[in-house]
């Protein structure tokens, strides 16, 4: 069974990653930039940002648990997104601090 960990080389990510190796599970990073992940052996890292949901997919491939993590300072906001609240759409998640 595959874990994936998002948010895989951030503070808290980067531990969840550390202790689920210790614990023998199969792990995959999710991670903007493979070239600096730098996790332990082991670690399948697949670059991928959940801003983009279809650069994720390939990730989820054979997941059967995930563990979410987020970055603490929010993405900026995209002309799309700004679009889509003058059109009235809202998001099934509340917007980040």
């Amino acid at each position: 069974m595959t874990i994936l960990v998002t948010g895989a080389t951030g503070l808290v990510g980067r531990h969840v990653v550390g202790q689920l190796v210790q614990a023998g599970e199969s792990v995959r990073a999710l991670t903007r930039d493979q070239a600096k992940a730098r996790l332990p052996e082991g670690v399948e890292v697949c670059q991928g940002d959940l801003l983009d949901p279809a650069s994720a997919v390939p990730a989820l491939e054979g997941v059967r648990k995930l563990f979410l993590s987020r970055s603490r300072k929010p993405p900026p906001r995209s002309s799309t997104s700004r679009s889509r609240r003058a059109r009235g759409a809202s998001s099934c998640c509340p917007p980040l601090p």
